[in-house]
């Protein structure tokens, strides 16, 4: 359950010079909706991030106002190391993105054709007293054990247990 207790327990997080916020789903929005490449390393693609990439992304995960701030140029942030930002940056996401491994056990074909940034928050605001801003706001480890744990009493999923875990890690690594 390692990467139950990371969702939910986080350190603060700089790169170049700028405090970042707990990664959300608010962030996944604004940095899917400008095509960052980010998004493709979250969504477990291959991507090179670029100087421009990184400093986008950390505007948008560390900013109140995003669409004011992208407007405002930030000369400061070029003063920094980009491998140090990129590795503090990368370091960030892994921070805040500790998903579960979790057994499917749907026997249905169903497509779900809403964007799965909606489709988790939607999840949540039916399903408990969460408010709009806290859902979108919330670090997105957390939001995704919310989830995946919703399924797993709904009966459509099963959480890996840590045996099932490390017999998979050891039929991966030829053990």
């Amino acid at each position: 359950m390692e990467s139950f207790y990371e969702a939910f327990i986080n350190c603060n997080h700089t790169a170049l010079g700028r405090r970042l916020k707990p990664f959300s789903l608010k962030h996944c929005l604004y940095l899917e909706a400008i095509g960052s490449p980010v998004m493709k390393l979250i969504n477990g693609d291959e991507a090179e991030i670029a100087r421009q990439d990184l400093e986008v992304a950390v505007i948008v995960c560390s900013s109140d106002d995003v669409i004011n701030e992208l407007r405002r140029p930030h000369l400061l942030m070029k003063l920094y190391s980009f491998k140090r930002g990129l590795t503090a940056f990368l370091s960030y996401l892994t921070d805040f993105i500790a998903v579960p491994e979790f057994w499917d056990r749907t026997d249905s074909e169903t497509t779900l054709n809403a964007p799965w940034i909606l489709s988790k928050a939607m999840l949540l605001l039916s399903k408990t007293s969460i408010t709009l801003n806290e859902v979108w706001n919330m670090p997105l480890g957390e939001l995704l054990w919310y989830c995946a744990t919703f399924a797993e009493q709904e009966g459509v999923a099963q959480i890996q247990s840590d045996e099932e875990r490390r017999i998979i890690e050891e039929v991966q690594n030829g053990k």
